[in-house]
């Protein structure tokens, strides 16, 4: 899910899944945007998202807000999951027009920005690492001795491996 920050006022997202609040009003429209639009967040058709709280001071706004992880809106949210998603925001100076359905101000001179956030709490990696069929594989380079100063160390090492005879997936790297 790609969130938007639009205006003081505003939330919304990039891509499918997107949310915008203001203020001076009780609701929370679904928007979405098209990969090829000027940038314009358009309402959903099916409206999602449930504003929990909002407000905005001279520093800050803060949208509080729920939706089901998966809303079966496949034409225009994403269902958000425990993986790593690209939150994207934008805001302008103009106050967006009242109105839920209301177009908002010049997306495309906006200011933008991205992050990689966790949307959900993350499972703890124990239950999936204590499970039955994961393996652990250490390789290590024993003694290998880095360098005191800023000169890079380039070091090989070939470890012979178990014959995989189908898709594993690797789920930890830990430099202990």
């Amino acid at each position: 899910m790609d969130l938007k920050r639009y205006h003081p006022s505003h939330l919304i997202a990039h891509g499918k899944t997107s949310v915008a609040a203001t203020f001076t009003e009780t609701t929370v429209p679904d928007r979405h945007i098209r990969p090829d639009s000027d940038g314009e967040p358009i309402v959903d058709s099916s409206q999602d998202y449930t504003l929990l709280l909002g407000y905005e001071n001279t520093t800050h706004t803060v949208i509080r807000f729920k939706r089901n992880l998966d809303t079966c809106d496949m034409k225009d949210d994403f269902p958000i999951t425990n993986d790593t998603m690209r939150v994207l925001f934008l805001y302008s100076k103009e106050k967006p027009q009242k109105g839920s359905n209301a177009a908002l101000p010049q997306p495309l001179v906006a200011f933008k920005g991205s992050r990689s956030i966790f949307l959900t709490q993350r499972s703890s990696q124990d239950e999936l690492l204590n499970a039955p069929s994961v393996s652990i594989l250490e390789l290590r380079n024993e003694d290998v001795k880095l360098p005191v100063s800023d000169e890079s160390l380039y070091w090989c090492k070939i470890f012979k491996l178990d014959d995989f005879v189908q898709k594993h997936h690797l789920v930890r790297v830990s430099k202990e």
